[in-house]
């Protein structure tokens, strides 16, 4: 007897999106939220650089955007740490037995959260908070007091500068002491929560900043004030940890050991760690070394122009840092084409908003420091042009390498290093003898040929990706488009 047909299914109506549920995904994206913050933290460059570059002498500035480059010397650490922590966070969180790193083709999560994993981790954490912040201290004391010294020599108001400058040391070394509760919560995917918090709290802070300096405070009265509200974001973190948390990282259990966490995550850090100081800190040290053999006036030119460059990485890398966890969860549970697929989407995304923001540098920066009556003003042209080049090849290599460490796997540590040391070697003869294309050709030519495509081929080998298709879907229109305004920027500067 032959069965009798199924019934036609009734087809499913899609429920049509409402503007507040659209406002609700907005809410709760990591991504728009991302940018929401990046934003809120660029406030900075719209409400305090413009009166600081208007009221401020040339010393003044050079050495507030120094302070900067002085705490990336620390922050090396710091973020690589935070880096690795948050990753074994989020791996913990993907249901992941242990902490070890991620290896290609492993499959070792449940999908479920280990608290009994997270709230060891969690609890172990705080004894790396004390040491960060002793790394912090001689860090940013060492390389602030390389570059202020030869700045700040001859010049009445040094005292202030050196006030300001101690002030700073302290406040990233109370901050830094308590970085778990900021890692806890990137780990734990909680990404829109934190974006949402800390935007609104640089928007205030930046709010203060200004009101500072239209009051004519001083560079020590500033830096009080942006350290004071850096200092109230870390108490923030903290509640908004237990607070979504509701108890599960406090409740009873046993810290996982110091020398468990330290092996766990050492192999993983140190790569990081010798990659990113090769790369960010050769960087930093040509500048010191530049700043030392400069006048005040070239000095503070070039180094407004590593400061735009820099923000404006740290805004167009919101797509891929917003979306960490979640790569670390779809990476732990073996989903390598849809982690492919979301990667490959965020990537592009960052590159056409760094290369929108370094043509707005290149082409609109000058006019605007015009119109502010500022006493700065970008270097010329061609120099502009050039290190902005540079950058970009940098940022080349900085995303790629992100690719293989998401799972905790860094590459590319033996090239960083011999980078790395070509500059250090290379860069008190070549600054001191060619100025700024000394630091141009000592800064970033030694990382880009010494890594090369190295991260490129390791990270596409984990997502079964050919490296030539991942070029040319993910970069090549936006270096296009970036050539399109270089061509377009010598012929309006050249006649």
């Amino acid at each position: 007897m032959p069965s009798p047909e199924p019934a036609p299914r009734e087809p499913v109506s899609k429920k049509r999106r409402t503007p507040a549920d659209l406002l609700q995904s907005l809410w709760n994206s990591g991504t728009v939220t991302s940018w929401a913050n990046m934003g809120a933290q660029s406030a900075r460059l719209l409400l305090v650089l413009p009166l600081l570059l208007n009221r401020f002498s040339e010393v003044e500035v050079a050495a507030w955007l120094l302070f900067s480059s002085a705490v990336i010397f620390s922050s090396i650490v710091v973020d690589q740490f935070s880096n690795v922590a948050s990753r074994m966070v989020a791996l913990a969180a993907g249901g992941a037995a242990d902490l070890k790193p991620f290896r290609a083709g492993q499959k070792k999560a449940s999908g479920e959260e280990n608290w009994n994993l997270l709230r060891g981790l969690f609890k172990g954490l705080s004894s790396f908070g004390l040491i960060l912040a002793v790394i912090t201290a001689i860090a940013v004391g060492l390389a602030g007091t390389f570059g202020l010294e030869g700045l700040t020599a001859g010049y009445a108001g040094s005292d202030r500068i050196w006030t300001a400058f101690s002030i700073l040391i302290a406040g990233e070394a109370v901050r830094n002491a308590f970085f778990k509760y900021g890692i806890v919560l990137r780990g734990l995917n909680l990404v829109a929560l934190t974006n949402r918090w800390e935007a609104l709290f640089a928007v205030i802070s930046s709010l203060a900043g200004a009101l500072c300096l239209y009051l004519d405070g001083s560079i020590v009265a500033l830096t009080l004030v942006i350290q004071t509200f850096r200092l109230i974001g870390v108490l923030r973190l903290r509640v908004l940890l237990l607070w979504a948390t509701k108890g599960n990282l406090t409740a009873a259990g046993d810290k996982l050991p110091f020398g468990e966490i330290f092996h766990s995550m050492w192999t993983p850090f140190w790569r990081s760690l010798v990659r990113d100081a090769s790369n960010r800190g050769a960087v930093q040290f040509c500048t010191l070394v530049f700043v030392r053999n400069s006048s005040a006036e070239l000095a503070a030119s070039v180094m407004l122009c590593l400061r735009l460059t820099d923000t404006a990485s740290q805004i167009s890398l919101a797509p891929l840092k917003s979306k960490i966890p979640k790569f670390a969860r779809l990476l732990s549970k073996g989903a390598i084409t849809k982690l492919s697929t979301e990667l490959q989407k965020a990537t592009r995304l960052s590159q056409y908003l760094l290369v929108a923001i370094y043509l707005g540098i290149l082409l609109a920066g000058p006019w605007m420091l015009t119109l502010i009556h500022s006493k700065v003003q970008l270097p010329p042209f061609h120099i502009n042009a050039a290190l902005l080049v540079c950058a970009l090849g940098v940022k080349f290599l900085a995303q790629t390498m992100m690719i293989s460490a998401i799972g905790n796997n860094i590459v590319a540590t033996t090239g960083a290093v011999a980078g790395a040391a070509i500059s250090f070697v290379c860069a008190p003869w070549l600054i001191s003898s060619y100025g700024v294309n000394g630091l141009l050709v000592s800064a970033y030519l030694p990382q880009i040929l010494c890594i090369n495509i190295v991260p490129l081929m390791a990270g596409c080998r984990m997502l079964s990706t050919p490296p030539g298709r991942y070029v040319v879907d993910n970069f090549a229109v936006s270096w296009a488009v970036f050539a399109g305004g270089l061509t377009l920027g010598l012929y309006k500067f050249t006649n």
